[in-house]
């Protein structure tokens, strides 16, 4: 459920080669560009990743995009939450002819109620993509307010830069207090709260905060919490009340 996947297609069965995480919360890259090959049909990652957050870096990225594109395999890349990375390769579309970058609108620009997402590929890889689409892929109501949020992209930006700032300051916060915390390029961190957790949950209650928890690799059940980030989240009252319970 959290490890990375690669698509493999062999005898009309579907089979999954899976890249495990090591303990930094960190994708083995060395195993990953050890096991393509030419069986392989698709590669597809989503980066960054969800729910641990990991973003492999670019130059990192291209390593692996050249072995792949050598084999002639399409390298898929799911870039839900970008806004929140301070990355873009879009450039990779460019240089590699098997790159195929998707994003959605429903993260940064918090739209996930229109469903309306879009590929960034080459003219070659578009022209299979209408080939295959549904005649009508998305409703005018998406279509619509889709634009309207193309048109005033510098406000979810905004939004977005602001929440990269409160997430990173937030998880400084806990570092400083003691709470184990990975941040992430995403718009969510993932805290521990040990042997304070029923504390930690009463007052989320109380503000009426959701929250959800998580399964990491090499961790258990409830062992993290997921807390979603959004501009001054630092400053509310719930997140002083965490820190004084710690003490």
């Amino acid at each position: 459920m959290f490890i990375f996947i690669i698509l493999i297609y062999l005898s009309q069965i579907f089979w999954f080669c899976v890249i495990k995480y090591n303990k930094n919360f960190t994708l083995d890259l060395k195993d990953f560009y050890k096991k393509i090959n030419n069986k392989i049909d698709a590669i597809i990652i989503a980066n960054p990743n969800s729910p641990v957050g990991d973003l492999i870096q670019e130059k990192d990225l291209i390593k692996i995009i050249k072995k792949s594109n050598k084999y002639g395999i399409p390298f898929f890349i799911d870039q839900a939450y970008f806004e929140f990375s301070k990355t873009d390769m879009i450039q990779l579309v460019k240089k590699f002819d098997n790159v195929i970058i998707s994003r959605t609108f429903s993260k940064g620009m918090g739209a996930a109620g229109i469903r309306l997402a879009y590929i960034i590929a080459n003219y070659k890889i578009i022209k299979l993509f209408e080939n295959v689409r549904p005649l009508y892929e998305i409703n005018q109501i998406a279509v619509r307010y889709g634009l309207f949020l193309i048109k005033n992209y510098s406000l979810a930006k905004n939004y977005c830069v602001k929440t990269i700032i409160s997430r990173d300051k937030l998880c400084k916060i806990f570092e400083k207090n003691k709470i184990i915390v990975i941040n992430s390029k995403t718009n969510s961190i993932h805290v521990k709260f040990g042997k304070n957790l029923n504390k930690v949950k009463k007052i989320f209650n109380n503000f009426r905060v959701l929250f959800k928890f998580s399964t990491l690799p090499h961790s258990n059940y409830k062992q993290w919490v997921r807390l979603t980030i959004f501009p001054d989240i630092e400053k509310e009252e719930f997140i002083k009340k965490i820190i004084l319970c710690q003490k």
